[in-house]
């Protein structure tokens, strides 16, 4: 039986390397094949943010792995890629390597989602989340109920400032590990998914409610960069913000 892959990237969201054991080496249908670590700091797509990618390798460097994706099943995270050189077994130490652009943007557009959050909060409104999207391409949040169209031109434009200047302030960004009943206190609004049996993750952005997240983040606001909210609309009985970052 594999013992559930420990998350690094839940308490040290800014690791780009370490080192793990290989738990399991799994040949897929694909043609790919999966490495079970005992732990890593690789992103597993969830909670609307991408996967991240990288490399593996053994301790010499005489067997390399190219991350392509990365999955999270019932506890285990699972590495699937190619092996570009030599080859792995159970047991053996592995060095890990996640790609820094790649994370980069994609804590980016996770902290810019909530970062809306916060300047909705700013303008004294208290919109339940319901899903966000942090992909590159066409990020955007979604709350419950809608708007009529006159109320979402005026907001786009406050909402616009709102957002500049919690970017501008550079406010510190805390991750921690926390009880259910902590997060209930420290958060505005908490899943009703989210276990009581184990550490909740809360993601705070300094002078503001926490949010319950899982996903990673830049240190500070400003490292966001410029941010765009593009459009605001209704998307199926719920509030859509659309948002988009300059490239550096």
């Amino acid at each position: 039986m594999t013992i559930p892959t420990r998350l690094q990237y839940m308490e040290q969201g800014s690791l780009l390397s370490d080192s793990a054991m290989i738990s399991d080496v799994v040949k897929l249908e694909t043609g790919k094949i999966a490495l079970v670590l005992d732990q890593t700091i690789f992103y597993p797509q969830g909670g609307g943010q991408p996967y991240d990618q990288g490399t593996i390798q053994n301790s010499d460097g005489s067997a390399q792995f190219l991350v392509d994706e990365v999955r999270f099943k019932e506890g285990i995270v699972y590495h699937i890629g190619t092996i570009t050189a030599g080859s792995f077994k159970v047991y053996e130490k592995v060095i890990l390597a996640v790609n820094k652009e790649r994370r980069l943007l994609n804590s980016r557009n996770h902290t810019a989602g909530h970062i809306i959050d916060c300047a909705l909060y700013d303008l004294g409104m208290t919109l339940k989340p319901a899903s966000g999207y942090h992909f590159p391409e066409g990020p955007y949040i979604e709350y419950y109920g809608t708007m009529e169209e006159k109320e979402r031109a005026e907001l786009i434009n406050k909402l616009q400032v709102a957002v500049n200047n919690i970017i501008e302030k550079a406010l510190p960004i805390h991750i921690a590990l926390v009880t259910l009943e902590e997060l209930k206190r420290l958060a505005k609004f908490v899943p009703d998914y989210i276990p009581a049996d184990k550490p909740s993750r809360a993601m705070t952005i300094e002078g503001y409610p926490s949010i319950p997240c899982g996903g990673t983040h830049v240190q500070n606001t400003h490292d966001v960069k410029q941010m765009t909210i593009e459009k605001i609309s209704n998307k199926k009985g719920n509030l859509r913000v659309s948002y988009s970052l300059a490239h550096k």
